[in-house]
């Protein structure tokens, strides 16, 4: 093998490398696996002030996936004076829980910590000791629950 062909196949090998890299790096930066429950529970606390042709909104959108039809949408190029009564600045805008405003395109992560809808293990153990007795209401039991912040998933 020549030179310049083992050159060239570095510089392929390099290239094909660097590419695989990148997608790798994005796919684990969008890989926030947003579920139905989770779509729920954020769509509930939330309104979203997008416009049809910022590229932030389509992004913020198209986080959302599949579920986006879920959300309470309200594009501000087609109902301004919505915008306006809002007092909204720029878009994209979450409004959460009719109070807090966030500005910003948002992964689904921070949405899930912004609206309390993070996915929790709840785990609850009930002390089995002679005077406890769940049929019993004057039974002495101990309970520990593990929960995480800001809230369980509803």
């Amino acid at each position: 093998m020549n030179k310049d062909l083992k050159i060239y196949l570095v510089q392929v090998v390099i290239i094909v490398i660097i590419i695989i890299s990148i997608f790798y790096i994005k796919s684990l930066l969008n890989n926030d696996n947003l579920d139905e429950k989770t779509a729920e529970c954020i769509a509930s606390k939330t309104v979203l002030y997008s416009q049809t042709t910022c590229t932030h909104c389509i992004a913020q959108k198209k986080l959302l996936g599949t579920y986006t039809s879920l959300f309470t949408i309200i594009e501000c190029d087609k109902e301004p004076q919505k915008c306006r009564d809002a007092n909204i600045l720029g878009t994209p805008t979450w409004i959460i829980s009719n109070k807090t405003v966030v500005e910003g395109t948002q992964s689904i992560k921070q949405l899930e910590n912004l609206t309390g809808c993070k996915d929790c293990n709840v785990n609850i153990t009930v002390n089995n000791s002679p005077s406890c007795n769940l049929n019993n209401t004057n039974s002495t039991c101990t309970i520990q629950q593990s929960t995480c912040s800001p809230g369980v998933k509803k």
